[in-house]
């Protein structure tokens, strides 16, 4: 699960890498609202392990990967 993974920039990389010219990636992941969590909601992240970021930042690093 991509939850977990602290480096999902270099995943997305090899995806980019991976698929032929015009090729398609799905992603299903969890995300968060932008802007600061709840205290409760933070606990539960971390006690989790998860790495969680907002639809901006998933769309920044796609972007960063190569995807348009």
């Amino acid at each position: 699960m991509i939850i977990f993974l602290q480096d999902k920039l270099a995943l997305f990389r090899y995806f980019y890498k991976w698929l032929k010219p015009g090729g398609k990636v799905l992603i299903s992941d969890y995300y968060k609202f932008a802007g600061a969590s709840s205290l409760e909601f933070a606990e539960y992240i971390k006690q989790r392990g998860y790495d969680i970021h907002d639809v901006k930042a998933y769309g920044q690093m796609l972007k960063d990967a190569g995807f348009d």
